[in-house]
């Protein structure tokens, strides 16, 4: 027999291990379950990479799903029926564990005073995204290594401090006892509400953003929508959802500024030669945002089943890691739930974000008459440090023209 150990994947942002979804001793095949992650972005099911029976739990519940760490050992047969010996317990990442350390592999960096301090790219990723120096942060980890709960710890005691200590604090919101008022009910939110609100918090707070609005002639398109749908080749017309992530990606190949990130020191712009474009999905265990990939080779068709189908893996809790990592832009559309028109918060490290409100006829000037046009409200987001407000304009401007005219894609 042979023993395979089971690790954390890359993930896109700090996640909890929050169930255990099978027993020690209990078979097990290739595929199946194992356990449930939940991070700031989705609730996710680790699937076993082989079939066996489970041999023992190395977490259990609550801890963190930091990547690399070996969660279990199955037990599988290999092909020539041997046994070998179950491997050791995970160990915390150091010389001693080589198969985590290859994953994520620690250093030590020094700041400009030379003080010397020791932590993994995904604790640094972290205090870039806090704006949290390490060089003031107390490590508690083995051979005094920093943990992302030495960051938790420092923000945490950083916040407590009065307004005049911190400096350029924000004062907190007075607590008020509502109940004061009247009866209340109160409900704690789950773990993907408290982390969506956090990173849309670092966002607003972090990225100073602008949005304009535009509305958008969609006669044509939705005629042409109405023809597809005779279409014997497709099972149904695509959405309007599919065109415009379609249209989105064309000029993001366009507009390169729109498909680019800031660099962590401010002084770079990193220019992405690929368009992989995020699109919101509104799940009973909160928003996530599965990434349709490579936008640009795919036709609408294609874009508007795989829509379909990672909307309803995030419905179901069984969106990969991988499948919500790598945006350089963002779809967020109210469909046909209301409103004319919204401020989407910019998914940072992206630039920007397009914001689609609900359709609805208005009367259009041709010229002679007022005419009843079907229109779509657009309302585009984007980071002011990378993007000035004529670029934007543009850019916004040719997302219009190519919905108003879908031959415009041709060229």
């Amino acid at each position: 027999m042979k023993y395979e150990a089971i690790l954390i994947p890359a993930l896109d942002s700090p996640g909890e291990i929050t169930e255990l979804l099978v027993e020690p001793g209990q078979q097990i095949t290739s595929g199946e379950p194992l356990l449930v992650i939940e991070s700031d972005k989705a609730s996710m099911e680790l699937p076993s990479s082989t079939s066996g029976k489970l041999v023992e739990w190395l977490v259990r519940a609550g801890d963190s799903a930091d990547e690399g760490i070996t969660v279990a050992h199955i037990e599988a047969e290999n092909e020539t029926g041997k046994e070998s010996a179950p491997p050791s317990v995970a160990k915390p990442v150091d010389e001693e564990c080589p198969e985590v350390r290859s994953i994520e592999t620690f250093e030590f960096k020094g700041d400009q005073e030379g003080k010397s301090y020791y932590a993994g790219p995904a604790v640094r990723r972290l205090a870039r995204e806090l704006g949290v120096s390490l060089a003031d942060v107390s490590a508690s980890g083995a051979r005094n290594r920093i943990v992302k709960e030495d960051l938790k710890r420092h923000v945490k005691a950083r916040m407590s401090q009065p307004a005049d200590v911190q400096g350029s604090a924000i004062p907190e919101i007075p607590q008020i006892d509502h109940s004061r008022f009247g009866p209340v009910t109160a409900e704690k939110l789950n773990r993907v509400d408290r982390l969506t609100a956090e990173h849309m918090q670092r966002c607003w707070l972090n990225v100073p953003q602008v949005t304009i609005h535009d509305d958008v002639n969609i006669e044509e398109l939705e005629t042409y929508r109405k023809q597809l749908a005779k279409d014997a080749s497709l099972n149904r017309a695509p959405s309007l959802l599919a065109f415009i992530v379609k249209v989105c990606g064309f000029q993001l190949s366009r507009h390169r500024r729109f498909n680019s990130s800031l660099g962590s020191n401010g002084n770079e712009l990193i220019y992405k030669n690929y368009v992989n474009i995020g699109v919101a999905v509104d799940t009973t265990d909160g928003l996530m945002v599965p990434v349709i990939k490579a936008v640009d080779r795919k036709s609408i068709p294609e874009i508007a089943q795989e829509i379909e189908q990672l909307a309803e893996k995030a419905r179901s809790r069984s969106l990969k890691p991988q499948e919500m990592q790598g945006g350089c832009f963002t779809v967020s559309s109210l469909g046909k739930i209301g409103g004319r028109g919204f401020t989407p918060i910019v998914n940072a490290p992206e630039v920007g974000i397009l914001g689609v409100g609900c359709g609805r006829v208005l009367p259009e000037w041709d010229g002679e008459a007022f005419q009843p046009v079907m229109t779509v409200p657009l309302s585009l987001s984007f980071d002011h440090r990378v993007i000035n407000g004529v670029a934007a304009g543009a850019f916004l401007a040719d997302i219009s023209a190519s919905l108003s005219d879908i031959r415009k894609l041709l060229f």
